[in-house]
């Protein structure tokens, strides 16, 4: 434990030493606009540089002078103090782990990653299979069938095998191996006032990568990397992010922020240094998705300039906020103290007038609120099929309460899915409604499966929401 807290306090203070540097200097010798500016138009699979010149990324490794990555069309990777000592791009190597089936009777081989997928075979009880390939949660592992088809398994219901961890990330409709690049970055000297990595990305896929041997991934956004020689930090901008794969893969959303160190190890503390200067963002034209605030102004207990101050912040960087108090104070989030600052006091990039205001009042969230009548219904119908006795009686009507408690108990030691339903209004009346729900609810149970019909439901609404009370006569 020790040990790994003096890691991550190592990395902070490294990087609060470089945010130390004098911007003024930094301006001076590191051009950064320049760089981008040189380098919009550069060719896929080559290292640019702030004169404009180009070279293959595999010339590129150990220059210490900031430089643009093109990797993709998609996918492009800004250095600025740190250096780029290995690269690797093609298809990864094929990794795959022979599977058994954990849970004691045949389960449905699906064509995607997801119960909702068609589903394309049965693994029986007593089979192997290979599995090549996983989700992008964990949840899931791709198999290929001796047919050749390709088909997806619960993990849940797969023997524990820790080997399942390292299968790469694969995208639902790919049947071969996974296209990757793998960097491994270190820290380089540079009169840049902040450095590391910046990592931009566009379209709808998540663009996958590997850094010194963690798989990240953004979708549609940003991601900062502070990069030191025991291990990196990564900010979250703008898209989705995430780090790691299968049960350790963390999602973040703008504004969050996480360690790794390179030996594997999850650091024991969470002492952050500020995300990137502000004047960094705009010159990499990078829109954060999180509102950032700037300046070394004191941070209080309480959004009131009479109240304990609980730290200072770093004027080298900036810090993401989630809120306002209504009268001039933003608050910071709880990686960063979650303290109360000036805004009067800071410059700000992002979406700061969309914050929400924490002196107004709560507003009160009504389960099914805003749906419709056909949507509750299926609403109602998915909680039914993992015995979700609370949500399905949230759903109902008072007077159908007591059923659905009962309903709720009838599935709850078999395997339940639905089977091409469809649910949709056919008629409604002021406050009724009947919905018409077309297809089964399947039940698999030791091995054996059955089907039950579904028909017609009566819905009312009230208190803003429509509920389920019962099947339509």
């Amino acid at each position: 434990m020790l040990k790994r807290f003096s890691i991550l306090r190592w990395l902070t203070y490294a990087l609060l030493a470089t945010l130390a540097i004098s911007t003024a200097v930094a301006q001076e010798t590191c051009d950064v606009p320049l760089l981008i500016s040189a380098c919009s138009e550069s060719a896929i699979g080559t290292a640019c540089l702030a004169d404009g010149t180009s070279v293959p990324l595999e010339e590129a490794l150990s220059a210490t002078e900031p430089q643009v990555l093109r990797l993709s069309d998609t996918l492009t990777v800004t250095l600025i103090g740190a250096r780029l000592t290995a690269f690797e791009q093609g298809e990864i190597a094929s990794t795959s782990v022979e599977i058994g089936n954990a849970a004691g009777y045949n389960v449905n081989l699906r064509s995607g990653p997801g119960s909702n997928f068609d589903q394309v075979g049965i693994f029986r009880f007593d089979d192997r299979l290979t599995a090549d390939g996983q989700s992008a949660d964990g949840a899931w592992l791709r198999v290929q069938l001796e047919d050749g088809t390709v088909a997806w398994v619960a993990k849940s219901l797969v023997i524990v095998d820790p080997a399942l961890d390292t299968l790469p990330v694969v995208e639902q409709g790919a049947t071969g191996g996974v296209v990757g690049y793998g960097l491994t970055l270190e820290p380089a000297e540079t009169a840049c006032a902040q450095t590391g990595a910046v990592i931009a990305t566009s379209g709808d896929a998540p663009q996958r990568l590997t850094v010194n041997g963690f798989e990240l991934a953004n979708t549609n956004g940003a991601l900062y990397l502070s990069v030191g020689p025991l291990g990196f930090t990564t900010y979250a901008l703008a898209g989705e992010t995430a780090v790691g794969t299968g049960e350790n893969r963390q999602v973040l959303n703008p504004g969050d922020v996480v360690a790794r160190v390179n030996d594997g190890s999850d650091p024991a503390s969470e002492i952050f240094a500020p995300f990137p200067a502000l004047s960094l963002l705009d010159n990499l034209r990078i829109a954060p998705s999180v509102c950032l605030i700037n300046g070394s102004v004191a941070a209080f207990a309480e959004p009131d300039i009479n109240a304990t101050v609980d730290t200072n912040l770093n004027g080298g960087g900036s810090y993401p906020v989630i809120e306002t108090s209504g009268d001039g104070w933003y608050h910071l989030t709880e990686a960063f103290g979650g303290g109360w600052v000036e805004a009067d006091a800071v410059t700000t990039l992002g979406p700061c007038a969309d914050l929400p205001d924490a002196s107004a009042a709560p507003v009160v969230s009504v389960i099914g609120g805003g749906m419709t009548p056909d949507q509750v219904m299926y609403e109602y119908l998915l909680a039914r099929l993992v015995a979700d006795g609370g949500r399905m009686q949230a759903l109902s009507c008072a007077s159908w309460d007591s059923q659905a408690l009962l309903q709720s108990q009838s599935f709850r030691a078999m395997r339940a899915e639905l089977l091409n339903v469809a649910c949709y209004t056919a008629s409604q009346s002021g406050a009724n409604a009947t919905v018409q729900c077309d297809g089964q609810i399947q039940t698999e149970y030791n091995g054996e499966f059955r089907q039950w019909e579904l028909g017609a439901y009566a819905m009312s609404q009230g208190n803003g929401a429509w509920r389920v009370c019962g099947e339509a006569r």
